[in-house]
């Protein structure tokens, strides 16, 4: 055990790969797309977590305790915007659901537990698809000048990939989907990973992901018989006499959603012009 600990010591860019492939075998094991909430599921949640805390104090020491705190309340601002939208969506969705399912008896349970498995979501892939490569990144290339377009390339395309790893894309639609849900990804974690350049905040980014995760997650969850239908969607439902491809419904989503994304990016590159990369590579 102190000859892996040491090695990871030694070489943090191993530390990484071996973190993000545990995580990436283990969603392969237990399954990603949002199950129903449960104890189970929110025990697993932990369990990852801490997983990933483990191999960024490998990588990063105490740091990543001492500084994960720094300016919270200016990272929550900038990412205020993905909270208003979760909100939204949410929202709309929860009251179109009211209007035709009625709740589940234990709805006040569900809630509690998916508000803590959202919080723990939140943290575990802030961990390990932000700070776990970022890290790992900068630790081992800290004195290459292009490591940050590295970091942000290998972090979104890991992070819209486990999303969708799991998914059937034999049909063009199911394609799309899982196309929009990767391109979509890369855009949120891209403005993550710039709060975290600019702020070495990790629990800012990990509250804001855990109430987005929450609001399109949790709140469908508390009605009968309104199942996951995970991140692509090939079935029709009937409704009123009328036949709808919930795969074009899901596609339609994720179009409305690109354009959000697009715009907070624009935001987040003024952000970006204002980090001091030079300083991030010789103090981080």
């Amino acid at each position: 055990m102190k000859q892996f600990y040491d090695l990871m010591k030694k070489v943090p860019l191993l530390a990484g790969i071996v973190g993000v492939v545990l995580s990436i075998a283990f969603i392969k094991i237990v399954g990603h797309a949002y199950p129903q909430i449960g104890k189970e599921s929110m025990m697993i949640r932990i369990a990852m977590t801490f997983m990933s805390l483990l191999f960024m104090y490998l990588i990063s020491g105490p740091k990543i305790f001492e500084n994960s705190s720094n300016e919270t309340g200016y990272a929550l601002k900038k990412l205020l915007p993905f909270i208003l939208y979760a909100a939204i969506m949410g929202g709309v969705s929860f009251v179109a659901l009211c209007l035709q399912k009625e709740f589940k008896a234990d709805w006040p349970v569900v809630l509690i537990i998916g508000a803590v498995e959202m919080l723990f979501v939140g943290l575990y892939e802030e961990l390990t698809y932000r700070a776990l490569v970022n890290d790992a990144l900068l630790y081992q290339f800290r004195e290459k000048k292009g490591i940050f377009v590295v970091i942000a390339v290998v972090s979104c395309l890991v992070f819209g990939y486990i999303h969708v790893m799991s998914v059937d894309i034999s049909s063009p639609l199911a394609f799309a989907q899982a196309a929009m849900k990767i391109i979509n990804c890369g855009l949120y974690g891209f403005s993550f990973l710039v709060i975290y350049w600019k702020t070495h905040n990790i629990w800012a980014g990990a509250v804001a992901h855990g109430t987005y995760d929450f609001c399109t997650a949790v709140l469908s969850n508390l009605f009968v018989g309104n199942e996951s239908h995970g991140y692509v969607m090939t079935d029709a439902i009937e409704s009123e006499g009328t036949v709808v491809n919930m795969g074009a419904v899901g596609l339609g989503y994720y179009l409305i959603e690109f354009v959000f994304m697009i715009i907070l990016t624009i935001v987040m590159i003024r952000v970006l012009k204002t980090i001091d990369f030079k300083k991030i590579r010789e103090e981080w």
